[in-house]
């Protein structure tokens, strides 16, 4: 499987740039990507119970 990601990526007008993003569990790949990180605002993680 081969991943494609956009080297500079322009918003749309139905964008969303958050404040803050709430991960489940642990961060994502999509939390740590120089493309998203601008979109994403503060991470914050949250435990759900999952070791």
């Amino acid at each position: 499987m081969q991943l494609y990601f956009a080297v500079k990526a322009t918003p749309d007008a139905d964008t969303v740039i958050a404040d803050y993003t709430v991960a489940f569990h642990r961060m994502k790949p999509v939390h740590v990507l120089p493309e998203a990180v601008p979109y994403c605002g503060e991470t914050v993680v949250v435990s759900i119970g999952i070791d």
